[in-house]
């Protein structure tokens, strides 16, 4: 039986956001908002990493961002690690003949394409690659020290996650030398909105986008922000340099949206459905990005496609991929503010490219939308969402199989996380990692206006798919307090990262009953005192 085995605060408090699992233990997740947080206009998307070893969050800075608009004295000595990699990379610039060269050189087929230095400074040029022949990362923390047990380790850092252990080394590397060398510009980019222009580098802050992971490296698309509406320019983004690319692509590019799926299948990009705002339409349709070509299409299907809708689900389990849920209209593609609710389970296959009712049977799911689904073991998981037509919203958990076409209601052990939408879901090693969202805060303003009734989170909620034994008797010894206390006795001899995981995947509320008795000691040492 699945287990709820994780329930932490701390992260990255993020509503509509999209996320990706990028190598075997690290989730990047991109962009979306929150509503007590005021973006500056021209803003960059955000990026937040998740170890899902230690459940540490990171806030990672594109080499874009790090080089063009400056950073606080205080990181500038990180930074100089930044910008010797950058010209470890690309090499320096040796005469003024080579600007051709330099400014041809970003092209697709060249796998160094994201590094972004141009060295306009050959006097420092040789001493800075030979001091940068290793790769160099960023890391500074705004935690030092101990933090509260209960709550996540939350890193704002400005390096390469995938390696945590390197350290800068820029001994022998002048103050002078430093400053003059981050005098140089992005390739190509002089004058440039880096933020706000259709071809830009670094995509815009957005909520409503997709990212899917493809060679190792994240490919973000779509997505809208109040300022500067919705977006069509592909971004890929390099998790090794940290650096961003806008994509030249061919075809027939899908119209700029929101709240549309994209899923990956056989070395393309599917993606479905969504908001598009030229038109303030709702898609029915599907297009396809093919990685190799660099080409859009739109794929031409056939059978008894889905209602018009957005903020949906889609996974691929086989040659056929599966929609559930999303907000359509009483008025078919235009927006009318009637939601219609679609309970349906529709399949597309791939091969054929024919769409089809799926004739589901067992405990169907209530229409919904903002949820979450995955896929695991030729499965598919839907998890919470919300219902404006009934205005509810959800923390159930269902199955779906393919093979029997039969919804099943799952109970879980632990806690489940509270009644959400918007979250973002992650599936690695047996394990969903689920995070955000927004949830209704109880009042009666609910009923009044739910669009002032909300509360964003910034926790994050671990399912084990498969539980060990031990993990389950561990839980089955906590549920007392006598066995609470045994557990907490022992584990005092273990090593610190050990006890804090073990602790938590048992029972969160342990940490709250141990710093609860803290703080209760210290009250009566300071009323005494």
């Amino acid at each position: 039986q699945m287990q709820w085995s994780v329930a932490l605060e701390g992260g990255p408090r993020r509503v509509n956001h999209a996320a990706v699992l990028l190598g075997d233990n690290h989730i990047y997740s991109f962009g979306g908002y929150c509503s007590t947080e005021k973006s500056q206009r021209g803003s960059p998307i955000d990026i937040h990493v998740l170890n899902a070893t230690t459940y540490k969050w990171q806030r990672v800075w594109s080499a874009q961002e790090q080089c063009y608009m400056g950073t606080p004295p205080r990181r500038q000595r990180r930074l100089r690690g930044a910008v010797l990699d950058d010209v470890a990379r690309r090499g320096p610039r040796l005469n003024a003949e080579d600007d051709e060269h330099w400014r041809r050189r970003d092209t697709p087929d060249n796998d160094g394409e994201d590094a972004a230095a141009v060295v306009r400074h050959p006097a420092i040029a040789a001493p800075a690659a030979a001091a940068a022949e290793e790769d160099v990362q960023m890391a500074v923390s705004d935690h030092e020290g101990d933090e509260d047990d209960s709550e996540m380790e939350y890193e704002d850092a400005r390096r390469d996650p995938l390696n945590e252990d390197e350290e800068v080394d820029d001994e022998g590397i002048e103050e002078e030398n430093f400053v003059r060398y981050n005098a140089y510009h992005l390739e190509g980019l002089e004058g440039a909105d880096l933020f706000n222009d259709r071809n830009n580098v670094i995509p815009y802050y957005r909520y409503g986008h997709t990212v899917v992971a493809h060679g190792g490296k994240a490919y973000l698309w779509g997505g809208r922000n109040d300022e500067s509406g919705a977006c069509d320019v592909l971004h890929r983004f390099n998790p090794v340099s940290n650096c961003w690319r806008s994509l030249a692509t061919k075809g027939r590019v899908p119209p700029a949206r929101d709240g549309h799926s994209a899923v990956v299948h056989e070395g393309q990009m599917i993606v479905f459905g969504g908001f598009e705002e030229h038109d303030q339409r709702f898609s029915q349709e599907t297009f396809v990005y093919d990685f190799d070509s660099a080409t859009w299409s739109e794929m031409s299907t056939t059978g008894d496609r889905p209602a018009w809708r957005d903020f949906h689900t889609a996974v691929v389990i086989g040659n056929e991929m599966f929609v559930f849920g999303g907000r359509c209209d009483i008025m078919g593609q235009f927006h009318s503010t009637k939601d219609v609710y679609d309970p349906l389970m529709r399949a597309l296959n791939l091969t054929t490219k024919k769409w089809r009712v799926v004739d589901t049977k067992g405990e169907i799911p209530s229409g919904r939308r903002s949820h979450s689904a995955f896929h695991h073991d030729g499965k598919m998981y839907v998890f919470g969402g919300f219902n404006g037509a009934l205005n509810e919203h959800y923390n159930d958990l269902y199955e779906f199989d393919p093979k029997t076409e039969i919804w099943t209601k799952l109970e879980t052990l632990g806690s489940p996380p509270s009644e959400r939408r918007r979250q973002c879901t992650i599936v690695t090693q047996d394990r969903v990692f689920l995070f955000g969202g927004t949830k209704p805060n109880g009042t009666e303003t609910t009923m009044i206006n739910p669009m002032f009734a909300l509360t964003d989170l910034s926790d994050l909620h671990v399912l084990d798919l498969k539980p060990t034994l031990y993990q389950m008797a561990a839980r089955a010894i906590s549920c007392t307090q006598r066995g609470r206390q045994l557990l907490r006795k022992r584990m005092m001899f273990l090593p610190g990262v050990i006890r804090e995981d073990l602790m938590n995947r048992i029972d969160p509320s342990m940490w709250e009953e141990k710093n609860a008795a803290a703080a209760s000691t210290h009250a009566t040492r300071q009323a005494s005192a």
